[in-house]
């Protein structure tokens, strides 16, 4: 288990227990024992730490670029510059893009909540943010891949959706020959939509380095 997944269990935990020490509170008030007030402080202390640890893993892991990508950037973006763009150089500012497509989608997983009873009105802006994304995501790859390439990579991928969407309630990447129909609308917590339109993006990104996918 990652420090990220260690942390977010940990949260989960303690967003459970400290519930139930503020439904006593709630249920005693001016009575309620001296312990459980400590208790409950310094549970939110530790949220807090958690919290701000976890802040900073994400910053550093969107910091962290590998020797591989970097120079496989540089090979894509070397040579004399000519009026007509290169496949190279295509294809490594599709990558470029797909990396900055696939780091917002992170940001978005890691600032979902852990704990159902926390979906209030910030995950009504998560899902607002994903929806956004996504209408983004769909126009780009639509303007960048062809349907038959989509459709082609989608079968060879064999990604373990099964019955998720990554981008549009339409769309079954591996039984679709078009994953690219309209974006969600809605969000339905992380494992649904999230997970499987960053899987998808990871693997595509994979799949054009490789020169296994044709870009427009």
């Amino acid at each position: 288990m990652s420090r990220r997944e260690e942390i977010k269990t940990l949260l989960t935990l303690y967003y459970r227990h400290l519930q139930k020490l503020k439904e006593q509170k709630a249920i005693f008030g001016a009575y309620t024992a001296p312990h459980i007030l400590i208790e409950i402080e310094n549970i939110e202390d530790e949220i807090k730490g958690l919290e701000n640890e976890l802040k900073n893993l994400k910053l550093a892991q969107a910091s962290i670029k590998t020797n591989f990508v970097k120079e496989a950037k540089e090979r894509l973006f070397k040579g004399k510059a000519t009026n007509k763009e290169t496949n190279d150089e295509k294809r490594g500012k599709v990558i470029e893009k797909l990396e900055d497509f696939i780091s917002r989608l992170k940001e978005i997983q890691s600032d979902t909540p852990m704990v159902s009873s926390l979906m209030n009105d910030s995950t009504n802006k998560i899902t607002e943010r994903f929806d956004r994304l996504s209408r983004i995501i769909y126009e780009f790859l639509s303007k960048t891949i062809s349907k038959a390439e989509a459709g082609q990579f989608s079968r060879k991928a064999d990604l373990p959706f099964g019955n998720n969407r990554p981008f549009g309630s339409n769309s079954y990447p591996g039984f679709n020959a078009n994953p690219f129909y309209s974006p969600i609308s809605f969000f339905d917590f992380n494992t649904r939509h999230l997970y499987p339109a960053l899987s998808y993006l990871l693997a595509l990104k994979e799949a054009i380095e490789k020169g296994d996918v044709n870009i427009k």
